[in-house]
This record gives structure tokens, C-alpha cells and sequence, in this order.
């Protein structure tokens, strides 16, 4: 029945009459509002995201319209939605809250294997926790780095032990450290491994869009490209450019991370890819007029790379007025762009001066071949002529 229907309208009113009769408190991000700031600053999809991770709501993996025109279904029946459907929930897991978990959340799917009650509860061995803190002290010192390496594969295998599972958020963070203390001694491959291995469980922990997991997408990305596998480690930092913006929205600044994929393609000599990254850069909100700055530079940089003069001496010009106005026009930086921004605007000049005489000699050209098929066409017609006056002798 349409009449039971009821609108996003109706919804987000009731909900907040009820949130300022029971907490005395004004919604300021979410709601019924009509002003333009409020509709700006909701963050749909990481909000459909926390609520379906402390719900237990598993739901298709598809593009969701939302923050748009919706529909909702009403008096408890299973009626028709949008834009999420009730065939777009796929699977609801028992959640229970665990006080003494170490995992990011406190709500954690609840096992009925049996076993432990939480794979995500946190283990009570003074011993892993002595030998991690060794291990994690003299990495951060930078001393003894094999002796740090042993107490860390030491801490997994008694966790492990205990556990029966290598799934856990200790063995996670020790796997972590591996690969982080591998790559700093430069055994790229062996951090490689325990990169993997650390992706692996941090996905089986907290899904493929956790914290965690991103953070080692980043480090496999990393790893990849101190190997010069440059395509190997995009895919990774896609991934992690992708649940950026899936867990933060748009109001958290994404620039840093187009920056540093535009200069990954640059290393590789695509300087077309690389300049469609920093173009999108320059475009991201960002609260750091330094960082502005730094990728103007090299958007102006990639330009010239692709011998675009006069598009690098724009760009240029932006960067010399961020860091006048951060720095002032005696600091080393401004005087930097100020000599960048000269250096462009000569090629410019000398690329038009180029362009100039190329089209001067062009139409030379141009003109020399108009010319020349003027007097072959002449040269035609005197002889089709001369041809038909022979071949009206030899009739006669």
C-alpha cells in the first residue's frame, strides 16, 4: 500500500525528534536538513560501511546510488527499496562484543566452531609479549636486525601454538613487523612473503576494506617498486587509492596519494599516465599549501618532459605564488620557482619562435607546391592541346 510507504523525509525526522528527546542533541552532519553543507559533508558509503560492520550485514558487492532520491518500505513487511533492496543483503553474521579484544572493533563475528570465542581475543603470554617488545625495540633502534627477525618468528610460532590458527591480530602484527624489518635490510623477497602473508590474514580478520588491509596493500606496493616491478606495485596501490576513498569519503584528501602514482609512472617513462594523475592532484581538496605546491612543481616538470612549454610556465606560476604567500619572495623555494619559472618561459618563447618558423617554411612549402602543380597543370593543358590539334592532321 503506497499510504504505508514512507519517504527519506519522514525517516530522518523521526529519527532526529528522537535523538534530541532522548540525548537533548541536534544532528549536524546527517539529517533532514536542507542546507548544501549538510548534504556536502554526509559520507555515504564509509556510513553504509560502519553500519554494516557493527550490524553484521553482508551485502552485494555493486555500485549503490547513494545520497540520492530513495524509497522505503514500511508497516514490516518485505516491501521494495532503494536503492539498497532486501535481495542485496546476501548473509547476516552473529556479532558479540568482547572487551578484551585487540582488534580495531569490539564487535567481532561470533564462532561457533567450538573452539576459542574470538579468534580476535587477545592473548594473555608475558613471554610473546616480552619477545615482541624486544624485537620491536631493537628494530626501532635499527640495531641487530637478525636477532629482531628471530623473536619475531619466535613470538608467531608460540601464538600459533596457542591459537591453532595463524589467523589472529598478533601473528598480523608480527608479520607486519617482518616484512617492514626485511625491507629495511633490503631482502626484498623475504618482505615480499611476509607482506603477503600479512595481507592474507589482515583480510581473513577484518575483511578486504580494514585498516590494516590497506596498510599492507601499501607496503606490498612498496616493496614492488623498490623492486622496479612498476606494474605489479600499481595494482596494489589502486587498491589502496580505492578504499582511501571507500573508508574516508571525500572529505579526506587524496591528493598525496594520485602525487605518488603519477611519479611512479614517471620513473616508468609514461609520462602521458603520469600527467593525467598529477592533473587530478592538483584538483583533490587539500589543507597543506606545501604539498600544493610540491605537485605543481612536478605537473609543471611532466609538461616540459612532453614539451608542453607554455601549459609548465602556468603551472609554474601557481607554485610561485603559493610559496610567496607561504615563504615571502626571499625564501630559498620562491627563488627556486622564480628561476623554474624563467628557465619555462624561455623554452616557451624558443618553442614559439620554433612553431613560427615551421609554419613559415610550412607555407613556403604550401605555396612552392601550389606553384609547382599550377605550372603542371599548364604544362598539361599545353600538351592535351597540342595533342588534339595532331590528332586533328591525321584525320584530315
Amino acid at each position: 500500500d503506497p499510504a504505508d510507504q514512507r519517504g527519506r523525509s519522514e525517516i530522518w525526522s523521526d529519527i532526529e525528534r528522537e535523538v534530541g528527546r532522548r540525548f537533548r542533541y541536534s544532528l549536524s552532519l546527517y539529517g533532514n536538513t536542507k542546507s548544501n553543507e549538510s548534504r556536502g559533508r554526509a559520507l555515504y558509503l564509509p556510513l553504509l560501511r560502519r553500519i554494516c560492520q557493527r550490524s553484521g550485514i553482508r551485502l552485494v558487492g555493486k555500485r549503490y546510488d547513494l545520497g540520492g532520491k530513495c524509497l522505503i518500505g514500511g508497516s514490516g513487511r518485505l516491501t521494495a527499496s532503494y536503492p539498497i533492496a532486501p535481495t542485496d543483503i546476501v548473509d547476516i553474521l552473529p556479532l558479540v562484543k568482547h572487551g578484551a579484544s585487540v582488534a580495531n572493533e569490539s564487535f567481532v563475528p561470533c564462532s561457533f566452531s567450538g573452539g576459542l570465542g574470538s579468534l580476535s581475543l587477545h592473548v594473555l603470554l608475558n613471554d610473546v609479549k616480552v619477545i615482541y617488545d624486544a624485537a620491536h625495540t631493537r628494530l626501532s633502534q635499527g640495531v641487530e636486525v637478525p636477532i629482531a627477525l628471530e623473536y619475531l618468528n619466535e613470538t608467531a610460532a608460540l601464538c600459533q601454538r596457542v591459537l591453532e590458527t595463524t589467523v589472529h591480530p598478533q601473528i598480523q602484527k608480527c608479520l607486519k613487523l617482518t616484512a617492514t624489518a626485511y625491507a629495511n635490510s633490503k631482502d626484498l623477497d623475504l618482505a615480499l612473503v611476509a607482506a603477503e602473508k600479512c595481507l592474507t590474514v589482515s583480510v581473513a580478520l577484518d575483511g578486504f576494506d580494514s585498516s590494516d588491509a590497506y596498510n599492507a596493500h601499501l607496503a606490498m606496493s612498496d616493496i614492488f617498486f623498490a623492486q622496479g616491478k612498476i606494474v605489479e606495485g600499481m595494482k596494489h596501490y589502486r587498491a589502496v587509492l580505492f578504499l582511501a576513498e571507500a573508508m574516508a569519503g571525500r572529505s579526506y584528501s587524496h591528493a598525496a596519494l594520485y602525487f605518488n602514482i603519477g611519479r611512479q609512472y614517471v620513473e616508468a617513462g609514461r609520462h602521458e599516465d603520469a600527467l593525467r594523475f598529477y592533473e587530478v592532484a592538483t584538483k583533490k581538496r587539500n589543507q597543506d599549501r606545501v604539498i600544493d605546491g610540491v605537485i605543481a612543481r612536478h605537473y609543471a616538470l611532466a609538461l616540459v618532459r612532453l614539451e608542453r612549454f607554455k601549459e609548465a610556465f602556468d603551472c609554474e606560476k601557481n607554485t610561485f605564488s603559493l610559496y610567496s604567500a607561504l615563504y615571502g619572495e626571499d625564501h630559498d623555494r620562491t627563488k627556486e620557482s622564480a628561476k623554474y619559472m624563467k628557465h619555462f618561459m624561455t623554452l616557451a618563447i624558443q618553442q614559439g619562435k620554433l612553431q613560427q618558423q615551421k609554419d613559415k617554411d610550412t607555407a613556403k612549402s604550401s605555396a612552392a607546391d601550389a606553384i609547382a602543380k599550377q605550372l603542371l597543370a599548364a604544362e598539361d593543358a599545353r600538351a592535351a592541346k597540342k595533342n588534339k590539334k595532331a590528332n586533328k592532321r591525321r584525320t584530315k
